[in-house]
């Protein structure tokens, strides 16, 4: 079945520059082509990596967007989707009414949240390193 990665977290924890983080690890891997993408302050983007078509977006604040970006990848065909979502409220409940459709793997970005502007960037690479791992299991 496809997964959905969803890394939730309260506000300005870093789910932007870590999704970030994982398209620009992403995009130096031998073989990835990149579909389509903005890269507005908040990222969306469709690739295929070996033969794995990624859907990714980092707008997980407003339900509605969310929703849209989720009907694209389905239009696409994106097997791994990977989006940011708060702790809880709409775009949680966007994220589980797609698992009929999708495998949903939560990271929870308060693990890698430090609150302290220093160790930030630090903290976000450790979030994007593990959803990276899980797409290299998928």
């Amino acid at each position: 079945m496809d997964t959905l990665i969803a890394l939730s977290g309260i506000a300005n924890s870093g789910k932007t520059e870590t999704i970030k983080l994982v398209f620009e690890t992403l995009k130096s891997f031998p073989g990835v082509q990149i579909i389509q993408k903005d890269l507005q302050n908040d990222i969306f983007i469709i690739l295929m990596y070996k033969k794995n078509k990624l859907g990714i977006t980092s707008q997980g604040d407003n339900r509605i967007f969310l929703d849209d970006k989720f009907e694209i990848f389905q239009n696409e065909k994106c097997n791994i989707v990977i989006c940011a979502t708060r702790t809880r409220g709409g775009t949680c409940d966007a994220v589980n009414e797609m698992a009929d459709k999708y495998v949903i793997q939560w990271v929870n970005k308060s693990e890698y949240y430090s609150g302290v502007k220093e160790k930030q960037k630090e903290m976000n690479k450790q979030a994007a390193a593990v959803i990276l791992n899980l797409i290299k299991w998928l």
